[in-house]
């Protein structure tokens, strides 16, 4: 496919000024979506802003948001924008799937505990505490080990 035609045909629509908000922000989200495809980051996050912008329930433009940001290794940014949308999705369409956000978000909680040197980040916050040994237990079961 070539995405540099795309983007060509893109920028034509979008110097129309009578274009109203949902087709500007279709135009906006189809462009930045080839920039996307062809890794230009900086400009198809501009434009996923500027759909937002003229647009702001569009739930797809959070998602290719998050790729951006996810991309860009700004995982907390990614996360975010990975989080909205799929708030966005559970509200517009409750029979969505929400798999692909979700996922996301877990690489994201991922990437960001590596960056902290942690595992915190990556174990969902409900999840329950790992059962703690007693003192006395914790301190036989090391002097095992070292015998």
């Amino acid at each position: 496919e070539d995405y540099v035609d795309a983007i060509n045909s893109y920028d034509e629509a979008a110097k129309a000024k009578d274009l109203p908000n949902d087709r500007t922000a279709n135009v906006l989200l189809n462009r930045g979506s080839a920039y996307l495809k062809i890794r230009k980051f900086m400009e198809a996050l501009q434009d996923m802003n500027a759909c937002l912008e003229a647009q702001p329930d569009i739930e797809i433009a959070y998602f290719r948001k998050g790729v951006i940001y996810f991309e860009m290794e700004e995982f907390e940014s990614a996360k975010a924008a990975f989080a909205h949308g799929m708030k966005l999705r559970q509200e517009q369409q409750k029979n969505r799937e929400t798999a692909p956000y979700a996922r996301y978000i877990r690489k994201c909680n991922a990437e960001i505990a590596d960056e902290e040197g942690t595992i915190a980040a990556a174990v969902p916050a409900n999840a329950p505490a790992a059962p703690v040994a007693a003192p006395a237990a914790a301190a036989r079961q090391a002097h095992l080990l070292l015998e």
